[in-house]
């Protein structure tokens, strides 16, 4: 075997032991600070790694959800150093503005209060959130109140019809006709005595009559069905179109739950590698975006081998791109597109995916160029493992073209979240249907 495949396996091994080693200790974060837990009985689509704020200010990250007492949810949440919470400190979930984005908002609490320490728990609110909203709205049973609301209707309207067009509603009508002759013979003969207020009374038998006059013609273009409130009452449809009308208020209301539900799970995040092969000592970097459309699927986004120095090395292409897709399956994640700017596909493995802090730790495989001629003809073959160490930054090793020279690389990478990128993302998903 090679010196330099010797001296690979012999860093990348201690490579792996420094990785456990720092998962053993604890978490580590950039800057200090304390944990707390908070009990919630539905944490209502809040996510790992969402934000914590106070007063609007963001002052820490949700580090891990797990079932507590099989029936809750504990939020593990990340403090920093400088923000002091109290005993009697209220926690609750809410959505920033009309995106629907989940975070943690806790108070301070009482100064008179003791001051939480590092592991301590406490009760988290029970949130309220518009998806409980819409999903009243389109329960089953409101619909069925709907319906039945709407056979009332159509009840009454067949009951009208009927009453109009009864022998006695017309004699009534006539009767009511020689009621109003009658109040105008009465109210001359009133005129004629109520002395110096004669006047006064003959104005307001005036209106009565007048009253009574339009009375008789409303009843009348109701009798004949040429009024709106006649097709309002006679028009047998107007029942079909209110059940319409509320079956398109309900697909409504699903629309708008998948559209919030859109926003909730848009992520996005910029990805910096800065790789040095220890074989010739020299550095390059890959710059990337990944976007989640789904917490399980992913696209990337990025230029491999940035550089802006031309180099006589045919086997190493640099300025490269990279466009892939990935969906992750439990402790793996698949991936394939370009690499490189050659065809590939690829795995990572989080073998201890189920125990933090070991999580944290990752393997991962690739191959790409599978046409290649020279040096081999045989498809580039690279493998590494990366651990977690901060909020935002990852080291780790890799053994890059396995099957030539075997360039032992190591790595920093850099990965930061980009909520204004992800708000962008999800307005432009609004353009087109929701299926």
């Amino acid at each position: 075997m090679r010196k330099e495949i010797q001296l690979g396996l012999f860093v990348f091994f201690g490579l792996i032991a420094l990785a456990v080693s720092i998962l053993l200790i604890k978490n580590i974060h950039v800057g200090g600070g304390y944990r707390i837990h908070v009990i919630f009985d539905d944490v209502q689509g809040l996510l790992e790694k969402a934000w914590v704020r106070v007063s609007g200010v963001k002052v820490g990250r949700v580090e891990m959800i797990s079932l507590f007492e099989g029936k809750k949810a504990r939020v593990t949440i990340w403090i920093e150093r400088n923000v002091e919470l109290h005993k009697d400190t209220q926690a609750k979930v809410l959505s920033s503005g009309l995106l629907g984005v989940k975070y943690l908002e806790l108070t301070l609490g009482s100064p008179d209060q003791p001051l939480l320490k590092n592991g301590d728990t406490i009760i988290g609110e029970k949130p309220t959130s518009i998806e409980q909203v819409l999903s009243k709205l389109t329960e089953e049973k409101f619909g069925e109140s709907i319906l039945e609301i709407v056979n009332n209707v159509k009840q009454a309207t067949n009951r009208i019809n009927k009453i109009v067009g009864d022998e006695k509603i017309k004699n009534f009508i006539d009767k009511l006709n020689e009621t109003a002759s009658n109040l105008e013979k009465i109210s001359r003969d009133v005129a004629e005595v109520t002395g110096p207020g004669k006047q006064d009374v003959k104005v307001t038998l005036s209106n009565l009559k007048s009253i009574t006059e339009r009375l008789d013609r409303i009843l009348a273009e109701i009798e004949s069905g040429q009024s709106p409130i006649s097709k309002l009452l006679k028009d047998k449809k107007m029942g079909e179109d209110l059940s319409q009308t509320v079956s398109a208020l309900k697909d409504t209301s699903n629309e708008a739950k998948k559209t919030i539900a859109r926003f909730n799970l848009f992520k996005t995040y910029w990805n910096y590698d800065l790789r040095t092969d220890t074989k010739i000592n020299k550095s390059k970097s890959d710059l990337g975006i990944e976007i989640r459309p789904k917490e399980e699927k992913f696209y990337y986004l990025g230029v491999t081998n940035i550089t802006t120095e031309s180099e006589e090395n045919p086997f190493e292409p640099e300025n490269t791109f990279d466009l892939q897709i990935g969906r992750d399956f439990g402790p793996y994640t698949l991936f394939a597109g370009l690499i490189r700017s050659t065809g590939g596909l690829g795995i990572r493995l989080r073998p201890f995916w189920k125990w933090n802090p070991w999580s944290k730790f990752e393997l991962s495989a690739r191959a790409y160029d599978f046409t290649r001629k020279t040096p081999v003809k045989k498809p580039r073959v690279d493998v590494g493992a990366k651990v977690k160490i901060a909020k935002y930054v990852n080291i780790g090793m890799s053994m890059e073209d396995i099957a030539v020279d075997g360039h032992l690389n190591s790595s920093v990478n850099v990965v930061i979240d980009d909520e204004d990128l992800a708000y962008l993302l999800g307005l432009v998903t609004l353009t087109k249907p929701i299926k």
